[in-house]
C-alpha cells in the first residue's frame, strides 16, 4: 500500500511540475510585450553613432523618423476600445 501511494504521489508531483512549466511558458508567449521593434537600432545607438561621426546627420535624422513611424504604428494597432478610452481620458485644465 505504502508503494503506491509513494507512486501516485510521484506522479502527482510531475504533473503539477508540467502544469507550472506549461503556464510559465504560455504566460511569457501571452504577455509577450510588443510596444517597441526589438530588431535594428535603438534611438540611443544612433545617437551614439551620431555623435561619434559614424552616421551622418541626414542619416540620423531618416532613422529617427523610421523608429517614431515605427512608434506611430504600434500605437495606431489598439483596439477600438483602447482608441475610445484614450481619446475620452483628456486632463482637465483648471
Amino acid at each position: 500500500m505504502d508503494s503506491r501511494l509513494f507512486t501516485w504521489t510521484l506522479i502527482l508531483i510531475g504533473v503539477i511540475l508540467l502544469a507550472s512549466v506549461a503556464v510559465a511558458l504560455f504566460r511569457r508567449y501571452y504577455f509577450q510585450s510588443d510596444d517597441f521593434p526589438r530588431e535594428g537600432f535603438s534611438l540611443e545607438e544612433l545617437q551614439q553613432l551620431r555623435a561619434s561621426g559614424q552616421m551622418s546627420a541626414e542619416e540620423f535624422a531618416k532613422a529617427r523618423a523610421a523608429i517614431a513611424g515605427q512608434l506611430r504604428g504600434d500605437i495606431s494597432k489598439k483596439s477600438p476600445a483602447e482608441s475610445a478610452a484614450s481619446s475620452r481620458a483628456k486632463p482637465r485644465s483648471h
